[in-house]
């Protein structure tokens, strides 16, 4: 499929999911990502023979954890495109535990280093410590089409947060850092040998640097935050 077509039908499937319930447009996205489930068949293999490996279940039990797992995405992606409409009362469905921790600095002045991953509905997490009052910089990777990286920028900008670009840009975010603000970074994604080789689920993984090496030099401590 050619990126202007990509294009076209995320902004069509934005402005469709944005007219609904927000409950019904969440179960919309867990359909469309079950279909993609079976359509996207050599990709679900793959994580299906990961699941198996590394978390040591069954065939049976790793079908049912990917197709969930696609199904979840579908909901996520589909919040995350209705954001602009949900993002003022999102602080209404979305829970916390330890935003204090993240609160505390920023009220002092100091920047934070969020280090997350793809867990949950990350979207929604930023949104919501935006609408509690912290002033947080989301890092992402472009797309092949600028109109989609675009799409994506405005959403979050709509959403409380600020699209600051890639995590190689470290002038920016040691900027963001010292103007007292947070950096969101995601490093659940290969690295592959630009990584440090790290024991995860009992086997090696490729572990990304770039947040570890920054952190060493900014941060004073560490804590834990859930949504």
């Amino acid at each position: 499929m050619s990126q202007p077509v990509i294009y076209r039908a995320l902004y069509a499937y934005r402005n469709i999911v944005s007219l609904l319930p927000r409950k019904t447009a969440s179960r919309l996205g867990g359909a469309i990502g079950k279909i993609i489930y079976y359509l996207n068949h050599k990709k679900t293999v793959q994580a299906i023979a990961r699941v198996e490996k590394y978390l040591g279940v069954s065939h049976k039990e790793a079908k049912k954890i990917i197709k969930k797992c696609y199904w979840h995405f579908g909901a996520a992606a589909t919040e995350f495109a209705r954001l602009p409409k949900d993002a003022n009362h999102i602080t209404d469905f979305v829970e916390q535990d330890g935003a204090e921790y993240v609160l505390n600095p920023i009220k002092e002045g100091r920047g934070v280093l969020l280090v997350t991953a793809h867990i949950g509905n990350w979207e929604y997490a930023a949104s919501a410590l935006a609408h509690l009052g912290v002033p947080i910089n989301g890092l992402g990777a472009d797309q092949r089409d600028e109109r989609i990286t675009q799409m994506i920028a405005d959403i979050r900008t709509a959403a409380g947060v600020k699209p600051l670009g890639k995590a190689s840009d470290l002038r920016a975010v040691l900027g963001a850092l010292r103007k007292g603000e947070m950096i969101a970074v995601p490093i659940d994604q290969d690295p592959k040998e630009k990584g440090l080789p790290s024991p995860f689920l009992g086997h090696i993984a490729s572990t990304p640097l770039g947040v570890a090496k920054l952190a060493e030099k900014t941060v004073h401590a560490l804590r834990r935050i859930q949504f």
